[in-house]
């Protein structure tokens, strides 16, 4: 039998990096979109359960970078999908080697 080796993934490849750039990505764009005024015209998110969480205490005084609250909103939400799928992924890859 020949001896064969696994190559390895290059680390642009890896879905941890897809993940966390994925999030540099919309955090550049998100601060595009509030520095130049190009802001979605969106309709009230009032009595909405994204409205709720929009005004709630925890995203009015704690988490609180942009002007706009759906942009803190979206930025919370993919802050935990990609963010956590970025750190475990390269906490998995760091302790495995």
């Amino acid at each position: 039998m020949e001896d064969f080796t696994v190559k390895e993934r290059s680390s642009a490849k890896k879905s941890w990096v897809l993940s966390i750039s994925t999030f540099v990505l919309l955090q550049i764009i998100f601060l595009t979109m509030e520095f130049t005024g190009w802001i979605p015209n969106l309709k009230d998110m009032d009595g909405t359960v994204f409205g709720k969480i929009a005004e709630s205490k925890f995203m009015e005084e704690w988490f609180n970078f942009y002007e706009t609250p759906y942009f803190n909103m979206c930025t919370f939400i993919f802050g935990i999908t990609f963010l956590s799928h970025g750190v475990i992924g390269a906490l998995r890859d760091v302790f495995s080697e």
